[in-house]
């Protein structure tokens, strides 16, 4: 009988540390998950102002390049003015 009863009392205590490596497991991942998003949200703003840079960035290079072409077509260098003779 007290065999019994100490197997008893091992088996609860064994369930009972199972219980509590579940909730801490559930807890860990609930972390995980929850930092993923906090930072994200921490973040975002940064994103966005890189987007934005980005975008005008962009914009302000293909208004370079649309001017230097005209640059180019102004003094005439798209045209090919000098040919070389060879005889």
């Amino acid at each position: 009988m007290e065999l019994t009863t100490e197997n008893n009392r091992m088996l609860h205590r064994m369930r009972r540390v199972q219980r509590w490596a579940a909730a801490m497991r559930a807890l860990y991942w609930l972390l995980i998950i929850g930092l993923a998003f906090g930072s994200f949200y921490f973040v975002k703003p940064y994103f966005e102002q890189l987007t934005k840079v980005y975008t005008q960035g962009a914009a302000n290079f293909s208004t370079i390049q649309t001017e230097f072409s005209n640059i180019q077509s102004f003094f005439g260098k798209g045209k090919s003015d000098t040919t070389a003779t060879t005889e």
